[in-house]
């Protein structure tokens, strides 16, 4: 009733009552001539009041039956798909810088993945944001002390290490330097996280080039008896934030294939502005005292956007996306016998505070003090569970939220759960309230407004600073529930499927697939989607490269074309990485897949399959 269609729906039904209400009084001037049903409009008020209220009922009634559908795709995608239908948090990137002056080097200095870090901003209020780190930081006293792109070699480098570079058009290059504090050889990097700092426009083009324009990466140092030098394959350089360990938001089990990663993508893209360098670790085991190193990575092509524009301001060492979404133990809930829902709060005494994504476990207390455990009801069906567990399901109601609430970008939900006992003899009676855990966001959090926020993290480490890489995006709602439907057209649906010559073009598809991911009302989001110009799959088979007897796997290989008009940011790339790693989750056992990825209809990039099966 409260939705943002309802107005229409009001507006519709009033127009309708005026218009027949009319119609039929000129037909039956006998007995509707009392209506109040004039040209000028209606001259009696109580008979507007009525049409009014009448309209009001209808416009009800007619959300009611448009929501029945909807809301039954809802309740299958708690089961299939559980957390696509939850809000969006916030998501920035930080970076820290070590402190070259602490004494604590000596051992190793880890910030685990999940440390909370709390933002601080006089547009807050006197409240903090709490974000949580989306990958591990193993810091080390390592600072990028000079970067150039060249499309000439420097005559100061060695000719041990210029005769690797010949083929190159330019050439990228790193100093690392640990300032003194301990030798190259003490430090590892397992891999080394490189993430671009600069604007949007130059991160893609740093990231081009290195992801889809590099030869090779060569490491050098200088020593006595003359310049070390290895040279890494340009397979060891990776792009950043694709697997599970870097995850963000979390992944259910049958959950939509390739959700996290697009949902992720639309909401904050730079999250991905980062390249993984392996195999590192034994150069600098040989560098023995040596505190300075270089990277030279060897380019295919020579971007004048590039040439003598790049610093060491562009790249930075320790850094990690965060998100605005961690645990919380909400208030208990206290059960009564005459609902069969109940409305689930985090802060009885802040209420409009916290949004809750999901939940992560409900217990119930009974009179005795007996803790009955209640799962998600999909969780009941997974291989392994030998005792059989009651059950709960949650349902988002849109509710109005107090003037004193303030403005908040995650909308008016609340959440309300039922109980069931499931194939367990518990007995709901018995139970008088409920301990629930959830992973809730800030409700009160308005990236737009923040002036000059500050980080803080609770573990001690020699850090000068943390600093804001890259601005937190806004939070967004959880999905229309129009869209439920479509979600759940698509969760037997799989695109690779579709293949030539049965299907000529399934950029349709594709289309409709990832606006299950975006918020299709900001038009860079529909200018991405719709840089699809065409999508074609065709079967073929893919060589086995793993060690072993010579074997052959089923393979599909996607030509996917791009209109590069639409990526203003010159992120063509990055979205077509992304798409290849996306539609990987739909590769069947055994099954892999290819993609080329075309640039207006030009040849641009191909990402070979991965056999982790």
């Amino acid at each position: 009733m409260l939705s943002e269609r309802f107005l229409g729906l009001y507006n519709e039904e009033l127009r309708y009552l005026r218009e027949c209400g009319m119609q039929f009084a000129e037909r039956h001037p006998q007995v509707a001539r009392h209506l109040g049903m004039h040209k000028d409009g209606v001259q009696d008020p109580f008979v507007e009041r009525l049409l009014e209220g009448s309209a009001f009922l209808s416009a009800r009634v007619h959300e009611r039956i448009e929501n029945e559908y909807p809301e039954f795709a809802l309740q299958m995608l708690e089961r299939l798909a559980p957390y696509w239908h939850t809000p969006m948090p916030s998501i920035a990137t930080i970076g820290l810088t070590p402190d070259f002056t602490s004494p604590l080097w000596q051992a190793p200095v880890v910030l685990p993945k999940g440390s909370k870090v709390t933002l601080s901003d006089t547009s807050l209020r006197n409240k903090n944001a709490t974000f949580v780190t989306g990958r591990e930081l193993a810091i080390q006293p390592v600072a990028i002390s000079m970067a150039e792109c060249s499309a000439s070699l420097a005559a100061e480098l060695p000719e041990a290490v210029t005769r690797h570079l010949n083929s190159a058009q330019s050439c990228l290059r790193l100093r690392l330097t640990t300032q003194g504090v301990k030798p190259l050889s003490q430090t590892t990097f397992d891999p080394l996280h490189l993430t671009l700092t600069g604007s949007a426009v130059r991160a893609n083009q740093l990231l081009t080039a290195l992801t889809n324009g590099c030869q090779k990466v060569v490491l050098w140092a200088r020593q006595a008896a003359g310049p070390l030098v290895t040279v890494l394959d340009k397979s060891q350089l990776r792009q950043g934030g694709l697997s599970e360990e870097e995850a963000l938001l979390p992944q259910g089990i049958g959950e939509l294939p390739g959700s996290r990663l697009m949902r992720e993508f639309f909401a904050a893209p730079s999250r991905f502005y980062s390249v993984d360098l392996h195999g590192i670790n034994d150069f600098l085991a040989r560098c023995g005292q040596q505190q300075e190193c270089e990277l030279l990575f060897a380019l295919d092509a020579a971007n004048p956007q590039l040439l003598e524009q790049v610093s060491s301001k562009d790249f930075h060492l320790f850094a990690t996306p965060v998100i605005n979404l961690y645990s919380r133990r909400c208030d208990p809930v206290q059960l009564d016998k005459q609902r069969t829902e109940h409305h689930i709060v985090v802060d009885r005494l802040n209420p409009a505070l916290y949004e809750v994504h999901h939940l992560q476990s409900v217990q119930g207390l009974t009179r005795s003090t007996e803790a009955v455990t209640f799962s998600r009801l999909p969780e009941d069906v997974a291989f392994g569970h030998g005792q059989p567990r009651a059950g709960y399901a949650v349902r988002r109601c849109s509710s109005p939220q107090p003037q004193s609430a303030g403005r908040s970008l995650f909308g008016d939900d609340d959440l309300f759960i039922t109980l069931s006992p499931g194939a367990t003899e518990t007995q709901l009676d018995e139970i008088s309230s409920l301990s629930v855990s959830a992973m809730v966001c800030d409700r009160f959090f308005l990236p737009d407004q923040l002036q000059q926020p500050m980080l803080q993290i609770s573990l001690a480490l020699p850090l000068t600073s943390i600093s804001l890489l890259r601005m937190p995006s806004a939070p967004r709602p959880v999905p229309e529930i129009r869209q439920a439907w479509q979600a759940i057209g698509r969760v037997t649906v799989n695109p690779l499927r579709y293949m030539a010559p049965e299907v000529k073009d399934a950029a349709p598809l594709i289309r409709n697939w990832l606006s299950l991911f975006a918020t299709t009302a900001q038009a860079s989001q529909r200018r991405c989607i719709s840089s699809i110009e065409s999508a074609t799959f065709t079967a073929s088979f893919e060589r086995d490269t793993r060690p072993g007897p010579m074997t052959w796997t089923r393979g599909v290989k996607a030509c996917i074309n791009l209109c590069s008009e639409n990526h203003a940011d010159q992120g063509g790339l990055l979205f077509g990485r992304l798409l290849h790693s996306a539609l990987s989750d739909y590769c069947q056992l055994n099954q892999t897949l290819r993609t080329v990825l075309l640039m207006d209809g030009e040849p641009f990039a191909e990402w070979e399959p991965s056999h982790d099966f």
